[in-house]
């Protein structure tokens, strides 16, 4: 097979699956797929060919659906065919999260380049807070919610998926659409129009280019919030942004954190929790105080909209870990 295309990175080893030019190095196949995909001179490149067929290959595929720029490509897409290609694995999506300890919550994929990339969720099956997340003694199942945080590039495809994921539970539709901050808001209009979800974003990042004055829930003042039907705590984390939320499933134990906290390249190129000062659009003061904030709520796992997922092994090494980014944070400020 020839694998010479026009803009093809030279860091890519030889073979079908290849990165183009216009990776943003956002990091989304590099974690959706780390068995192909890892970094290389400030962009992400195929260091090991998938076989077709595989679970390796299937992964890599549904990083190129999800590429925001469009830039994981095949020489030979026919290629890929004999497994189902490129259709199934979207029929993959979401991801279920369950080996990084969050059962029923799921990666949605299909990122968007006016999201800058950046990782979205869905969470079926929720407690709601109607029964406190009840239910014990004898009593009925309590009902459920689902929800997504922050929106992906609208598709067709992936709405149908998302409304089976959810109706395979025997869970409720989708309820709710939780925006962590204004710059994760990619055609929420879309979604909203799709899914019947109601929008929830902070006053402070409603803007008139982005429609978001028409979301269905919007919080003003500091938090915390909770939302009818929802057992999800809203917690206001201004700094990144000046509207920026963070969302806590403590049933599932649970942090979306958006761009406020998240599992980070370091100077030294190993990663740590912290946030991105190059990015903060309000403050870096204030940001590191909505951090510390966060040591004492009761999760487990981070789910970042930029940045890696990170699990905590527990109360105490998250109030530690926490504690050591704010002081890097510090350091930076």
């Amino acid at each position: 097979m020839a694998t010479s295309a026009p803009g093809r990175l030279p860091t890519n080893v030889d073979g079908n699956v290849y990165v183009h030019d216009s990776c943003i190095n956002c990091d989304v196949c590099r974690q959706m797929a780390p068995a192909t995909f890892n970094a290389a001179s400030g962009q992400s490149r195929v260091h090991t060919q998938p076989a077709v067929g595989t679970e390796a290959h299937v992964a890599a595929l549904r990083a190129l659906i999800s590429c925001p720029t469009g830039s994981i490509r095949m020489v030979d897409a026919a290629a890929a065919s004999a497994a189902g290609g490129v259709r199934a694995a979207a029929a993959t999506l979401p991801e279920a999260l369950t080996a990084v300890g969050a059962p029923g919550v799921y990666r949605n994929g299909y990122t968007s380049r006016f999201s800058f990339g950046a990782t979205s969720y869905t969470v079926v099956g929720s407690p709601s807070a109607a029964d406190g997340g009840g239910g014990g003694g004898g009593a009925p199942p309590p009902p459920s919610v689902s929800y997504m945080v922050d929106s992906p590039r609208f598709s067709p495809v992936l709405a149908a998926r998302l409304r089976a994921t959810v109706a395979a539970t025997g869970a409720p539709p989708l309820t709710y659409l939780l925006l962590t901050h204004k710059d994760d808001v990619c055609d929420h209009a879309k979604w909203a129009d799709a899914l019947g979800v109601r929008r929830v974003i902070h006053e402070a990042d409603v803007t008139a280019a982005q429609g978001t004055g028409a979301c269905e829930v919007i919080l003003r003042g500091d938090g915390p919030w909770t939302l009818p039907g929802c057992g999800v705590k809203v917690i206001g984390t201004p700094g990144h942004t000046r509207g920026s939320l963070c969302f806590l499933d403590e049933a599932k134990g649970v942090l979306f954190s958006g761009d406020h906290l998240a599992l980070a390249a370091t100077p030294d190129g190993g990663r740590a929790l912290g946030g991105f000062r190059r990015y903060t659009g309000h403050s870096w003061a204030v940001q590191i105080g909505s951090v510390a904030k966060l040591a004492a709520e009761p999760w487990t796992v981070l789910l970042p909209g930029h940045g890696r997922i990170w699990t905590a092994g527990g109360a105490a090494e998250r109030e530690a870990e926490v504690a050591a980014a704010v002081e890097r944070m510090e350091r930076q400020h």
